[in-house]
C-alpha cells in the first residue's frame, strides 16, 4: 500500500468520533461486604442495562448467563480468579453496542445474532466435567480474541465459526481429549480444534490451533485417532498470520495397550481445506500416533496461499496482575520503522490477507521505534490517562518497509 494511500486512510479515521453511553457499575462478591450490590451474577446480569459494567471479585459463580444486553463483565484479578461455573450466551446483541470479558473462566461460551462488537481478553474456556467446554460463534458481525485459552470437550470443538468474523490474537484453540484421555470409557476420537463453516472469515495472529487427543488404553486395549486440528468447509475463509512461526496441528493418537500389544490411535490430520486459506508464516502439522510416526498435515479441494513470512505480525498479551497495559511484540525485517495505531474499533477486511485492515475510531499513532536484528520489537503499551477497567482498546502496526506501508493484524484489548 503506498504512504499517501495509507497515511488518507488514517486521516479519515482520526476525524471520527465514537458516541460515548452513560452507565453503571456493579460489584460482585460471593462473600459479599460492604459496596456489593450481589452476591451471584446471574442477578447482576439481570439487573444490569446495556452498556453497564460488572466487576467480579474472586470466587466460584454457578448458573448458566444468557442475555442480550451489551455488557462488560470482567475480573478484579489477577486471573483468572474469577470462575463462571456454568454457559454464558450472549445472543441478538443490537449494532451499536458492546460485549466486553476480560480475565474470566467459564464452561462455555456462544455467541449468537451479536451485531454489536464482542472482545474478549484473557479468557479461558473450558469445562473441568462437560458435557460443555469450547465457543460457538454463529451470525455475528466481529468478534474478537486477545490472550484467551479455549478448549472444547470430547462432544464439543474448541471453537467452531459459522456465518461470522472472527479475530483471534495470541491465542490457544484445542479441541477436546476423547473421554478425557480416561482408560476403561467407550472409545473416543479428539474432537477438532476449530471449525469454520457458512462463510465465515477468520484471522489468526500468532495463534495456536491443536485437534484434541485420543482416549487412551479403551477397552481391548486400543487407542483412538486423534483429532482434526481445522476444518474450513466450503465458502469459509482463514487467515493466518504469526510471527513464531504458529500452527495448526491434527491431536495426538491414543495410546494402545503394550501388555496386549494394541495399536496407538491415529494422529488427526493438521487441516482439511474445502474453502480458502491464506497463511504466512504458519505450519500444518499432522498429529503423532501415539508418540511415534506424524500423521498427515493436509487434506482438502480447497486454495491455499502462502504469504511472504516476513509479512509484520502483532502478538499482544495481557499480564492481568498489571493494570492497564497490554505487552506487544512487533515482527518484521530488522530496520523497518514501526508505528502503533490506537484506536477503539478494529475492521475486519473483506479478503483477509488482501484488503487493507485498519482501525476506526483512530485516537492516535505513535512511532515505537525500528525493528531490531532478531527482526521483534518488544513494546508496552501503556492506557491513556483517565481510563477505567474494561475501557477497550484496539491495537495495530503500521510498517514502513521497503516496499511501502504494510499493516500488521490487529488485537483488541480489555483493560483491566
Amino acid at each position: 500500500m503506498s504512504a499517501a494511500r495509507l497515511a488518507s486512510l488514517v486521516a479519515s479515521a482520526l476525524l471520527f468520533t465514537a458516541p460515548l453511553f452513560a452507565q453503571t457499575t456493579w460489584i460482585v462478591d460471593d462473600d459479599g461486604g460492604t459496596g456489593v450490590d450481589f452476591t451471584t451474577l446471574t442477578a447482576a446480569v439481570s439487573a444490569a442495562s446495556s452498556g453497564d459494567r460488572i466487576l467480579i471479585h474472586s470466587g466460584s459463580y454457578p448458573g448458566d448467563i444468557t442475555t442480550s444486553k451489551g455488557l462488560t463483565i470482567l475480573s478484579t484479578g489477577p486471573s483468572p480468579n474469577a470462575y463462571i461455573a456454568g454457559s454464558v450466551t450472549f445472543h441478538d446483541v443490537p449494532r451499536g453496542q458492546r460485549v466486553r470479558l476480560c480475565d474470566l473462566r467459564l464452561f462455555s461460551l456462544d455467541l449468537e445474532r451479536c451485531y454489536g462488537t464482542v472482545v474478549a481478553t484473557k479468557l479461558r474456556v473450558d469445562s473441568p466435567s462437560g458435557p460443555l467446554g469450547g465457543a460457538a460463534i454463529t451470525d455475528c458481525a466481529n468478534v474478537r480474541f486477545t490472550d484467551c485459552q479455549i478448549w472444547g470437550w470430547k462432544s464439543r470443538p474448541g471453537v467452531t465459526v459459522r456465518s461470522s468474523r472472527v479475530e483471534f490474537t495470541s491465542c490457544y484453540v484445542r479441541g477436546g481429549w476423547g473421554n478425557l484421555g480416561q482408560p476403561h470409557l467407550v472409545p473416543g476420537e479428539g474432537t477438532r480444534g476449530m471449525v469454520v463453516a457458512d462463510r465465515a472469515i477468520v484471522s489468526l495472529g500468532c495463534s495456536v490451533v491443536d485437534g484434541g487427543d485420543g482416549s487412551w488404553n479403551l477397552p481391548g486395549g486400543w487407542g483412538a485417532p486423534g483429532g482434526l486440528g481445522m476444518l474450513v468447509e466450503p465458502t469459509a475463509r482463514v487467515h493466518a498470520r504469526s510471527d513464531g512461526p504458529a500452527s495448526v496441528n491434527g491431536g495426538r493418537g491414543g495410546l494402545g495397550s503394550d501388555r496386549l500389544g494394541k495399536q496407538d490411535g491415529w494422529g488427526g490430520m493438521g487441516v482439511v481445506n474445502d474453502g480458502w486459506m491464506l497463511r504466512s508464516n504458519t505450519y500444518f502439522i499432522g498429529g503423532h500416533e501415539g508418540f511415534e510416526t506424524e500423521g498427515p498435515a493436509y487434506g482438502g479441494i480447497g486454495v491455499v496461499i502462502d504469504q511472504d513470512p516476513h509479512f509484520p505480525a502483532l502478538r499482544a498479551t495481557v499480564d492481568a496482575a498489571v493494570a492497564g497495559e497490554a505487552r506487544l511484540r512487533v515482527s518484521g525485517e530488522p530496520g523497518d520503522a514501526v508505528s502503533l495505531l490506537v484506536g477503539e474499533r478494529a475492521a475486519i477486511n473483506t479478503v483477509p490477507g488482501f484488503d487493507p485492515i485498519l482501525l476506526i475510531d483512530i485516537d492516535d499513532v505513535v512511532f515505537i521505534g525500528t525493528i531490531p536484528a532478531n527482526g521483534e520489537l518488544l513494546h508496552t503499551f501503556d492506557a491513556p490517562a483517565g481510563w477505567v477497567p474494561g475501557d477497550l482498546v484496539a491495537l495495530q502496526a503500521m510498517v514502513l518497509t521497503a516496499e511501502g506501508y504494510r499493516l500488521s493484524n490487529s488485537a483488541a484489548v480489555v483493560l483491566r
